[in-house]
Order: structure tokens, then C-alpha cells, then sequence
């Protein structure tokens, strides 16, 4: 089918300020192509670190736990399942 496959790969917590400047900058390249620019303003508008507290606070209130990517990457041998789920070796 021509599609290529690409392996996810957990980041490190001080490539944070990167991969947030690489999503506005996709963002604001891509997104216009396919929506207006009054809800690519909207959108970027609503995913800044300014709203993260917010953010955060309402998921709590929902009852969402908040844990380090940390907790949820395996380390060490894994595999790709068809979803892209990570899976122990065996």
C-alpha cells in the first residue's frame, strides 16, 4: 500500500520544550491547509502551557490520575502491537 511504519519512541522530560515546539510549528504549517484560520487561532489558543493547569485541575476533579510518562513507557525489549501499544518482548 505504500504506507511506511514508524516506531514510537519515548522521549526524555528535557526534549519536552522541543517535541511543544515542533507540534505548534506542525500546527501552524499543516493545520491551515485543512481549517480555517479562526479555528487554528482557536486551537492554538487552547493548547498552550498556560492552560495546563487548568487542565490538569479538571481531570482530577473527573477522577483521572496524572503519573509520569515515566510509568507508562516500558523500558528494555518490547514490541509494537497492531495499535502501536507497547508489549514485553518474549
Amino acid at each position: 500500500m505504500g504506507l511506511d511504519t514508524a516506531r514510537l519512541l519515548p522521549a526524555e522530560e528535557a526534549q519536552a520544550p522541543l517535541i511543544a515546539a515542533l507540534v505548534r510549528r506542525t500546527v501552524a504549517d499543516v493545520y491551515p491547509r485543512y481549517y480555517c484560520r479562526e479555528i487554528v487561532d482557536a486551537f492554538r489558543a487552547l493548547h498552550t502551557p498556560e492552560a495546563l493547569p487548568s487542565i490538569l485541575e479538571y481531570l482530577l476533579q473527573e477522577g483521572y490520575d496524572v503519573v509520569p510518562i515515566s510509568q507508562l513507557i516500558l523500558t528494555g525489549d518490547y514490541t509494537l502491537d497492531h495499535t502501536g501499544r507497547q508489549c514485553p518482548a518474549q
